[in-house]
């Protein structure tokens, strides 16, 4: 592997990407080390380059995976990873699909996939996908970083997608954000934070009662309810880890009716109290365990 030249005049750049939640990333992991996305706000497409997973995505428990295979995991899932051995993985993070014409053929595929049962299996890396990905790998593991490889990266490999595999292959990559679901799912991203309840969902969503409770079931694997518990939980926490928020602004941001309550709610969804669950995150060895 070759040093990137002149590093420091890619760093000035104002095009160099230094935000990674997004694009991609080469990671490695250590035998039973778990794969930790911090949130799923985005989609995600794992490559596994090497090693063998454990991963589990919304209901779908301890699904193996191994070198050259790929999934998709979708925006907002619940999802948990573990490298059963030493593993190396490519990332690839996306809000939207880029190119309009890769998103209208996409949505060619959404009345065969709702025709079909979405089962959570790997679809194979194959030439010229593992040329793509090993010269991926190589730039950024040298440093280049540029958005503009990024953004180019993403639309080449939608390009080899449509090319070199199967519909049924398509079909069983993109199940997840295909067509309508992907409309769905964003929309629910964006409403809940508006959101008091369940009936504003159902609202937003123009279903009825019992088109929304199926739908939505089937494309977060959860209810509508545990969801937007899930949501407000993480939003909490991360509210949490700023040292300048204290308790009472979190019972005033997300209405609670009193410290009672928010007492009850932290109970049940983090098993401690509010106190210590400040505590947990401005502890001594939680802002050491973080740098």
């Amino acid at each position: 592997m070759h040093d990137l030249l002149y590093l420091n005049d890619h760093h000035t750049c104002r095009n160099y990407k230094m935000d990674m939640n997004g694009g991609f990333r080469f990671k490695q992991f250590a035998a039973g080390e778990k794969i930790d996305l911090d949130s799923i706000k985005s989609n995600y497409i794992f490559f596994f380059l090497e090693g063998d997973y454990s991963i589990s995505c919304n209901g779908v428990k301890d699904v193996r995976f191994t070198r050259n295979q790929m999934i998709l995991i979708p925006r907002d899932a619940d999802f948990l990873g573990v490298a059963l051995t030493d593993c190396k993985v490519v990332i690839m993070g996306f809000d939207e699909i880029q190119s309009g014409c890769d998103r209208f053929f996409l949505t060619d595929y959404e009345e065969y996939c709702a025709n079909v049962k979405y089962e959570f299996k790997p679809v194979p890396i194959r030439y010229p996908l593992t040329e793509y990905l090993h010269l991926l790998v190589y730039c950024l593991r040298n440093g280049m970083n540029y958005m503009y490889l990024h953004e180019i990266k993403h639309r080449e490999f939608f390009i080899y997608m449509r090319g070199f595999y199967s519909f049924e292959e398509l079909a069983d990559m993109f199940h997840p954000i295909v067509g309508g679901a992907m409309d769905f799912r964003e929309l629910m991203v964006r409403t809940q934070k508006s959101s008091k309840n369940v009936e504003d969902l159902i609202e937003a969503s123009h279903l009825s009662r019992s088109a929304f409770f199926a739908k939505f079931k089937n494309e977060f694997g959860m209810t509508a309810k545990d969801w937007m518990l899930k949501q407000l939980s993480r939003d909490i926490l991360l509210k949490m880890q700023d040292p300048n928020v204290a308790i009472k602004d979190i019972i005033y941001e997300y209405d609670f009716a009193s410290y009672p309550s928010f007492n009850r709610f932290c109970q049940k969804q983090f098993h401690c109290t509010p106190t210590e669950l400040v505590n947990t995150y401005k502890s001594p060895s939680k802002k050491k365990a973080s740098k």
